[in-house]
């Protein structure tokens, strides 16, 4: 009786441990190599629909300096109003580039140079995006991904058709 308790001990032990292997596996691979996000809303329309999108995201990691980040790649940043709240954007404009604030002509065009450290973000869908036109240029500081693939409701890579004009 007491060898069947304790080699229930000794599997419960076990289990206990591997599924706490598990987890810190599951979270290593998160904050290190990438995971699967959810997006929505209409700002990176035709890109991803406006309902609900299932993206996967590769971790930028905030120890290379510069970040591998071109113009054209997709990002997922922490917003700068609210740094618990994740945005998905395209970059437009690296440091040193300039960008013009207003292409859609509303306003008097304005041109601005990027910062050092700083990215210029835009929604494709640019009438329904909040981006650098109101944040201005966002800190690479708060870029957490790039995004790769949408796994729903199309499955596809996403690559970075950009052409740059200089």
């Amino acid at each position: 009786m007491f060898t069947h308790r304790l080699f229930s001990l000794r599997r419960a032990g076990l289990a206990v441990g591997r599924t706490f292997q598990a987890l810190c596996f599951v979270q290593l691979f998160i904050d290190h190599v990438g995971a699967v996000k959810l997006s929505f809303g209409p700002s990176m329309m035709p890109t991803f629909s406006a309902g609900n999108n299932l993206i996967l995201e590769e971790c930028i990691s905030p120890r290379l300096n510069p970040p591998r980040l071109e113009r054209g790649d997709i990002i997922t940043f922490l917003k700068p109003t609210e740094h618990s709240v994740s945005v998905c954007k395209r970059i437009l404009g690296l440091p040193g580039d300039t960008v013009c604030y207003d292409p859609a002509g509303l306003h008097p065009s304005m041109h601005i140079i990027v910062p050092q450290g700083h990215v210029w973000v835009q929604g494709d869908n640019s009438s329904h995006s909040l981006d650098s036109r109101a944040y201005g240029p966002i800190p690479m500081g708060l870029i957490r991904g790039k995004i790769f693939a949408e796994l729903y409701p199309r499955p596809r890579f996403i690559s970075n058709g950009t052409t740059y004009i200089a």
